[in-house]
């Protein structure tokens, strides 16, 4: 059996996929947090082999299976997290012959968000970033310094703004004692009945944002270029999503804001699809596009 994984692992969880060469999802599994810059080693080698392992179940397969893989993992382009991640894999105990990479989770959402074409994808789950990519495929970047560093517009940002800013909703959403995607959560809600307080934190983690978004445009230059919105607290009828959604719409009109067409750790199976398979042929390309509609096929 000749296997593709995908994997998008960020500061909070670690998701990943098992699909067939024509692209039909197997198996998906999940654990926690894979933030190299974020998490202990022995937590980093749990988390991947967690993820892997229970998506190879589901698809009844082995890792000796697996002749592709791509993982997007948050903080790896630094050199030392990126070895961190390779030790980490050691738990996971991928055959020799297997070919896989490490790139950034990041670079796994744009992938999947425009299929590996240009674009721009802004992401807020734990910590905040945003990615393009031009028409000659050059990367661009503003933000993703990480959690620690308090990334605009993500949800440690907010979290350390109620404190900091908003005294009287902080006491009142318990905010030094909950975790962040609890308060997070708390502050949508509280923001969509209309508190004040609420409404600007979101109004200002939004700005954060659309300017991450708007330095990235400047450097693709693209032409009503697609945006996607992807992560934790850009889900889909979210406040801060809408709130975005109208900044860019206003500030940014040139900019198309699309759906992905992919979720990331999809992206990531593509990118280990492409690699293996390169698109030489016809055929191929026939192949290619029959792996991207089966692995959107269990969203329509």
């Amino acid at each position: 059996m000749d296997l593709i994984l995908g994997v998008d692992g960020g500061g909070t969880q670690t998701r990943s996929v098992i699909t067939d060469i024509s692209g039909n999802i197997l198996g998906r599994g999940w654990s926690g947090a894979s933030n190299p810059n974020t998490t202990t080693l022995e937590s980093l080698s749990q988390h991947l082999s967690e993820s892997i392992h229970s998506a190879l179940r589901q698809a009844s397969a082995k890792i000796s299976d697996l002749k592709a893989a791509c993982l997007g993992v948050a903080g790896s382009s630094h050199p030392e997290a990126r070895k961190k991640v390779l030790k980490a894999l050691e738990a996971v105990a991928f055959s020799k012959k297997i070919q896989f990479e490490i790139i950034t989770d990041a670079e796994a959402a744009l992938y999947g968000a425009h299929l590996g074409g240009h674009g721009i994808v802004v992401i807020s789950g734990t910590g905040s970033v945003c990615f393009g990519r031009d028409l000659e495929g050059q990367l661009h970047r503003s933000g993703g310094h990480g959690p620690q560093e308090n990334d605009g517009g993500s949800a440690v940002w907010i979290h350390q703004e109620l404190i900091k800013e908003k005294v009287e909703l902080s006491k009142q959403l318990g905010a030094k004692t909950k975790a962040t995607s609890v308060i997070c959560q708390l502050v949508f809600e509280s923001a969509e009945k209309g508190n004040t307080e609420a409404l600007q934190l979101v109004n200002a983690a939004a700005s954060e944002l659309r300017k991450l978004v708007k330095d990235v445009d400047q450097l693709c230059a693209l032409e009503n270029g697609p945006l996607s919105l992807v992560g934790g607290t850009l889900f889909e009828g979210s406040i801060l999503r809408r709130i975005l959604s109208q900044q860019i719409e206003q500030s940014l009109p040139h900019i198309k804001n699309v759906r992905p067409k992919l979720l990331p750790v999809e992206g990531a199976a593509l990118m280990a699809f492409r690699h293996l398979y390169q698109r030489t042929d016809k055929s191929t390309l026939k192949n290619d596009d029959r792996f991207i509609a089966n692995l959107g096929a269990d969203r329509l």
